[in-house]
């Protein structure tokens, strides 16, 4: 994993990085969008979490998806 050109965003207090990766495992580069939250360590510095961000389970919604395969978002 590559890395690049992140942004930080916050929401309602809590920070996140977003960036893109480079991904080396396919034929051809692929490049996809990460995002990942951000915390602060006891000195202040931001931390990034090395897991990317999923969304908090209380705001998971259940995907139904349409006889295609494409999800039908509720």
């Amino acid at each position: 994993m590559a890395p690049g050109h992140n942004s930080v965003l916050t929401d309602d207090g809590r920070y996140y990085m977003v960036h893109h990766t480079r991904t080396f495992s396919l034929p051809e580069y692929w490049f996809t969008m990460n995002v990942r939250e951000m915390y602060f360590n006891e000195w202040d510095w931001p931390v990034v979490s090395s897991h990317r961000y999923a969304g908090d389970l209380a705001f998971v919604r259940e995907i139904i998806f349409d006889i295609e395969g494409y999800p039908i978002f509720e």
